[in-house]
């Protein structure tokens, strides 16, 4: 893929059109220019060539006033996301529509993945002695993570969803 990274250098790989599909899990939400990257995502696919994408978006019926968003922009700060990332899954849907994407599938999944990272992080799993071997600042940073994201989800602010795009021909 072609992007820029953070320290604004420019990397390609391959020739237009030569991959059947491209999946983006779990990492999206820090890309810079994430229209960018589905727009060059779109110029690398094949012909009805597959983007998959796992990302966090703003809930559906989120109410966005001035507390929620200052969750948002402290979310943002702790998990290294660009503010402009927080789209609800209809606007990210639409945003994929308009460069050519045919969205064929959207799922939330946000109780499986964000209930249960925050589960994990928070409980005694988490606290086993088959542990204790990882570094203490991730431990830390993990909790610090796994506690935000579980006040955003109790006020109904993000959700995680799987979405699976199509190159029209």
């Amino acid at each position: 893929l072609h992007r820029v990274d953070r320290r604004q250098r420019q990397m390609c790989i391959r020739d237009r059109h030569s991959f059947d599909v491209i999946c983006a899990l779990d990492c999206a939400y820090h890309f810079e220019g994430r229209a960018q990257t589905w727009q060059c995502a779109y110029d690398q696919l094949a012909p009805n060539g597959v983007l998959a994408i796992s990302d966090l978006v703003i809930a559906d019926n989120a109410v966005l006033g001035v507390k929620s968003r200052l969750w948002l922009k402290l979310a943002s700060a702790v998990f290294s996301i660009p503010y402009k990332n927080w789209l609800s899954s209809m606007a990210y849907t639409n945003e994929l529509s308009a460069m050519g994407f045919n969205v064929k599938h959207s799922q939330s999944c946000g109780v499986e993945v964000l209930d249960g990272f925050c589960e994990f992080t928070q409980g005694s799993l988490f606290n086993d002695p088959k542990y204790n071997h990882v570094a203490k600042s991730w431990m830390i940073k993990s909790k610090i993570t796994g506690y935000l994201i579980k006040q955003l989800r109790d006020r109904k602010l993000i959700d995680y969803q799987i979405i699976q795009a199509y190159k029209n021909q």
